[in-house]
Protein backbone atom coordinates (compact mmCIF):
# COMPACT_ATOMS: atom_id res chain seq x y z
CA UNK A 1 0.00 0.00 0.00
CA UNK A 2 2.73 2.50 1.05
CA UNK A 3 4.36 1.98 -2.10
CA UNK A 4 0.87 3.96 -4.37
CA UNK A 5 1.26 6.72 -1.49
CA UNK A 6 2.93 9.86 -2.52
CA UNK A 7 3.03 13.51 -0.71
CA UNK A 8 2.33 17.18 -1.19
CA UNK A 9 4.62 19.02 1.28
CA UNK A 10 3.79 23.02 2.14
CA UNK A 11 2.97 25.13 4.63
CA UNK A 12 -0.47 26.45 5.76
CA UNK A 13 -2.75 28.87 3.09
CA UNK A 14 -0.58 28.13 -0.42
CA UNK A 15 -3.44 27.03 -2.39
CA UNK A 16 -2.99 23.56 -1.90
CA UNK A 17 -6.93 22.51 -1.07
CA UNK A 18 -6.93 24.21 -4.76
CA UNK A 19 -4.08 21.68 -5.80
CA UNK A 20 -5.77 18.96 -4.29
CA UNK A 21 -8.87 19.27 -5.66
CA UNK A 22 -7.17 19.48 -9.25
CA UNK A 23 -5.68 16.19 -8.66
CA UNK A 24 -8.95 14.34 -7.94
CA UNK A 25 -10.05 15.30 -11.70
CA UNK A 26 -7.65 11.89 -12.81
CA UNK A 27 -9.21 8.82 -12.69
CA UNK A 28 -6.51 6.88 -11.09
CA UNK A 29 -6.01 9.93 -8.52
CA UNK A 30 -7.04 9.76 -5.01
CA UNK A 31 -6.80 13.17 -3.07
CA UNK A 32 -8.50 13.03 0.14
CA UNK A 33 -8.99 16.13 2.69
CA UNK A 34 -6.02 16.22 4.97
CA UNK A 35 -6.64 14.58 8.18
CA UNK A 36 -6.26 17.04 11.34
CA UNK A 37 -5.82 14.46 13.85
CA UNK A 38 -1.96 13.65 11.77
CA UNK A 39 -1.23 17.33 12.17
CA UNK A 40 -2.35 17.10 15.83
CA UNK A 41 0.63 14.31 16.29
CA UNK A 42 2.84 15.74 14.84
CA UNK A 43 2.39 19.14 16.71
CA UNK A 44 2.92 17.04 20.19
CA UNK A 45 6.04 17.78 21.05
CA UNK A 46 5.43 21.51 21.40
CA UNK A 47 4.52 20.25 24.61
CA UNK A 48 7.66 19.55 25.48
CA UNK A 49 7.80 22.46 27.87
CA UNK A 50 4.68 20.54 29.82
CA UNK A 51 6.90 17.46 30.46
CA UNK A 52 9.96 19.56 31.10
CA UNK A 53 7.58 21.29 33.91
CA UNK A 54 7.07 18.20 35.58
CA UNK A 55 10.26 16.41 35.48
CA UNK A 56 9.92 14.07 32.82
CA UNK A 57 13.18 13.81 31.02
CA UNK A 58 12.43 14.57 27.19
CA UNK A 59 14.71 11.47 26.49
CA UNK A 60 11.82 9.73 27.37
CA UNK A 61 9.34 10.91 26.15
CA UNK A 62 10.28 11.83 22.26
CA UNK A 63 10.61 8.68 21.62
CA UNK A 64 7.44 7.40 22.39
CA UNK A 65 5.76 10.65 20.53
CA UNK A 66 7.77 9.32 17.75
CA UNK A 67 6.40 5.80 18.12
CA UNK A 68 2.58 7.08 18.14
CA UNK A 69 2.89 8.88 14.92
CA UNK A 70 3.97 5.63 13.18
CA UNK A 71 1.67 3.32 14.53
CA UNK A 72 -0.84 6.54 13.39
CA UNK A 73 0.19 6.71 10.24
CA UNK A 74 -0.25 3.11 9.59
CA UNK A 75 -3.85 3.05 10.98
CA UNK A 76 -4.84 5.51 8.64
CA UNK A 77 -3.42 4.08 5.64
CA UNK A 78 -5.13 0.76 6.41
CA UNK A 79 -8.01 3.09 6.58
CA UNK A 80 -7.78 4.75 3.20
CA UNK A 81 -6.99 1.53 1.20
CA UNK A 82 -10.42 0.04 2.92
CA UNK A 83 -12.27 3.34 2.22
CA UNK A 84 -11.10 4.51 -0.74
CA UNK A 85 -8.87 2.26 -2.51
CA UNK A 86 -9.90 1.32 -6.47
CA UNK A 87 -7.95 -0.95 -9.06
CA UNK A 88 -4.95 0.43 -10.18
CA UNK A 89 -5.24 4.12 -8.34
CA UNK A 90 -2.72 5.59 -6.19
CA UNK A 91 -2.93 7.99 -3.17
CA UNK A 92 -1.83 11.44 -2.88
CA UNK A 93 -2.16 12.65 0.38
CA UNK A 94 -2.06 16.90 1.38
CA UNK A 95 -0.88 17.64 5.07
CA UNK A 96 0.13 20.99 5.85
CA UNK A 97 1.77 20.31 8.88
CA UNK A 98 3.96 17.65 7.75
CA UNK A 99 7.03 19.65 7.81
CA UNK A 100 5.71 22.52 11.00
CA UNK A 101 8.01 20.19 13.56
CA UNK A 102 11.55 19.06 12.04
CA UNK A 103 11.65 15.38 13.26
CA UNK A 104 8.46 14.46 11.33
CA UNK A 105 10.24 15.18 8.13
CA UNK A 106 13.33 11.75 9.31
CA UNK A 107 9.97 10.32 10.13
CA UNK A 108 8.18 10.37 6.77
CA UNK A 109 11.76 9.33 4.64
CA UNK A 110 11.48 6.66 6.40
CA UNK A 111 7.88 5.38 6.29
CA UNK A 112 7.41 6.61 2.86
CA UNK A 113 10.57 6.15 1.52
CA UNK A 114 9.81 4.36 -1.78
CA UNK A 115 7.20 7.52 -2.71
CA UNK A 116 7.23 10.79 -4.39
CA UNK A 117 7.23 13.70 -2.74
CA UNK A 118 5.88 17.17 -4.54
CA UNK A 119 6.92 20.75 -3.13
CA UNK A 120 4.44 22.99 -3.29
CA UNK A 121 5.20 26.46 -3.24
CA UNK A 122 3.41 29.97 -3.20
CA UNK A 123 5.06 33.24 -3.22
CA UNK A 124 5.68 33.92 0.78
CA UNK A 125 4.38 37.64 0.38
CA UNK A 126 1.34 36.08 -0.88
CA UNK A 127 1.27 33.55 1.94
CA UNK A 128 1.47 35.74 4.12
CA UNK A 129 -1.47 37.98 3.33
CA UNK A 130 -3.60 35.33 3.65
CA UNK A 131 -2.49 34.26 6.45
CA UNK A 132 -3.01 37.64 8.42
CA UNK A 133 -6.74 37.41 6.88
CA UNK A 134 -7.80 33.93 8.21
CA UNK A 135 -5.53 34.30 11.71
CA UNK A 136 -5.79 37.96 12.61
CA UNK A 137 -9.21 38.96 10.70
CA UNK A 138 -11.33 35.65 11.53
CA UNK A 139 -9.25 35.51 15.18
CA UNK A 140 -7.89 32.05 14.29
CA UNK A 141 -5.22 33.48 17.03
CA UNK A 142 -5.94 36.21 18.89
CA UNK A 143 -4.91 39.05 17.54
CA UNK A 144 -3.58 40.57 20.54
CA UNK A 145 -1.22 37.38 20.96
CA UNK A 146 -0.35 36.88 17.55
CA UNK A 147 1.48 40.19 15.48
CA UNK A 148 1.95 40.47 11.75
CA UNK A 149 6.22 40.30 12.59
CA UNK A 150 5.32 37.27 13.96
CA UNK A 151 3.26 35.62 11.66
CA UNK A 152 5.81 36.46 8.98
CA UNK A 153 8.27 34.68 11.04
CA UNK A 154 6.51 31.70 11.44
CA UNK A 155 6.06 31.65 7.86
CA UNK A 156 9.87 32.29 7.21
CA UNK A 157 10.02 28.59 9.56
CA UNK A 158 7.78 27.23 7.42
CA UNK A 159 9.83 27.58 4.08
CA UNK A 160 13.26 26.93 6.27
CA UNK A 161 11.85 23.59 6.81
CA UNK A 162 10.46 23.38 3.10
CA UNK A 163 13.59 23.58 1.65
CA UNK A 164 15.32 21.14 4.74
CA UNK A 165 13.28 18.61 4.00
CA UNK A 166 13.77 18.87 0.28
CA UNK A 167 17.51 18.72 0.83
CA UNK A 168 16.58 15.82 3.01
CA UNK A 169 14.81 13.63 0.39
CA UNK A 170 17.02 14.26 -2.03
CA UNK A 171 20.23 13.37 0.11
CA UNK A 172 18.19 9.74 0.33
CA UNK A 173 17.48 9.44 -3.42
CA UNK A 174 13.61 10.05 -2.54
CA UNK A 175 12.16 11.49 -6.05
CA UNK A 176 11.24 14.98 -5.69
CA UNK A 177 9.08 17.67 -7.81
CA UNK A 178 8.61 21.07 -7.35
CA UNK A 179 5.83 23.31 -8.90
CA UNK A 180 4.56 26.69 -8.00
CA UNK A 181 0.57 27.52 -7.14
CA UNK A 182 1.01 30.38 -9.24
CA UNK A 183 1.60 28.43 -12.65
CA UNK A 184 -1.39 25.85 -11.77
CA UNK A 185 -3.86 29.09 -11.05
CA UNK A 186 -2.53 30.72 -13.90
CA UNK A 187 -3.17 33.89 -12.17
CA UNK A 188 -6.62 34.48 -13.64
CA UNK A 189 -10.04 33.96 -10.81
CA UNK A 190 -10.95 30.41 -12.08
CA UNK A 191 -8.22 29.03 -14.63
CA UNK A 192 -6.71 26.04 -14.30
CA UNK A 193 -4.25 25.06 -16.35
CA UNK A 194 -3.93 21.68 -17.57
CA UNK A 195 -0.39 21.79 -19.48
CA UNK A 196 0.96 22.29 -15.52
CA UNK A 197 -1.58 19.36 -14.08
CA UNK A 198 -0.36 17.05 -16.93
CA UNK A 199 2.59 17.29 -15.89
CA UNK A 200 2.15 16.28 -12.27
CA UNK A 201 0.42 13.53 -13.35
CA UNK A 202 3.17 12.26 -15.48
CA UNK A 203 5.44 12.99 -11.98
CA UNK A 204 2.76 10.37 -10.15
CA UNK A 205 3.04 7.96 -13.04
CA UNK A 206 -1.15 7.97 -13.84
CA UNK A 207 -0.50 9.48 -17.20
CA UNK A 208 -2.12 12.83 -18.59
CA UNK A 209 -5.72 13.87 -18.65
CA UNK A 210 -7.97 11.44 -20.87
CA UNK A 211 -10.50 14.48 -21.23
CA UNK A 212 -8.85 18.13 -20.83
CA UNK A 213 -12.18 19.56 -21.48
CA UNK A 214 -14.57 17.96 -19.62
CA UNK A 215 -11.99 17.97 -16.71
CA UNK A 216 -12.17 21.52 -16.83
CA UNK A 217 -15.90 22.04 -16.75
CA UNK A 218 -16.17 19.42 -13.83
CA UNK A 219 -13.21 21.57 -11.87
CA UNK A 220 -15.18 24.75 -12.12
CA UNK A 221 -18.55 23.10 -10.69
CA UNK A 222 -16.09 22.60 -7.29
CA UNK A 223 -17.61 24.90 -4.74
CA UNK A 224 -14.42 26.34 -3.56
CA UNK A 225 -13.40 27.75 -7.40
CA UNK A 226 -15.06 30.92 -6.51
CA UNK A 227 -13.99 34.88 -6.73
CA UNK A 228 -10.92 36.12 -4.79
CA UNK A 229 -9.04 39.09 -4.44
CA UNK A 230 -5.89 38.77 -5.75
CA UNK A 231 -3.05 39.01 -4.41
CA UNK A 232 -1.47 41.92 -5.75
CA UNK A 233 -4.70 43.91 -4.80
CA UNK A 234 -4.50 43.11 -1.13
CA UNK A 235 -0.76 43.74 -1.70
CA UNK A 236 -0.88 47.29 -2.65
CA UNK A 237 -3.73 47.66 0.09
CA UNK A 238 -1.04 46.59 2.95
CA UNK A 239 0.35 49.62 4.95
CA UNK A 240 4.24 50.56 4.24
CA UNK A 241 5.26 49.20 7.51
CA UNK A 242 3.73 46.09 6.60
CA UNK A 243 5.45 45.85 3.74
CA UNK A 244 9.16 46.54 4.84
CA UNK A 245 8.36 43.79 7.87
CA UNK A 246 7.50 41.43 5.06
CA UNK A 247 10.54 42.01 3.20
CA UNK A 248 12.92 41.96 5.68
CA UNK A 249 12.02 38.86 7.04
CA UNK A 250 10.63 36.99 3.89
CA UNK A 251 13.19 38.55 1.16
CA UNK A 252 16.10 36.11 1.31
CA UNK A 253 14.08 32.84 1.64
CA UNK A 254 11.46 34.63 -1.23
CA UNK A 255 14.26 34.30 -3.52
CA UNK A 256 16.03 31.03 -2.76
CA UNK A 257 12.45 29.61 -3.80
CA UNK A 258 12.63 31.24 -7.09
CA UNK A 259 10.90 34.23 -6.05
CA UNK A 260 11.11 38.25 -6.92
CA UNK A 261 11.00 40.17 -4.22
CA UNK A 262 7.60 42.55 -4.38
Amino acid sequence: MKNKIHLILCPDRTGSTYLRRALTLHKNVIAPPENLQIKHAILAPRNKKIYLDEGVTWDKVEPVLHDCFRTYMDRWIDFMAEVYSKPGGIFILKQVGWVEEGWAINELCDIFNKSKFLIWKRHPFDTVLSQEKRWIKSNYFDSKNKSFKEICELSLIFWDRILEAKRQYLDKGIEVYEEKFENLHGGEETRLDLNVLNDLFEFFDVGRLENNDEALDRFLTFKFVRKRKKPEDRWEKLSNEKKEIVRNVLGNITKKLGYGVK
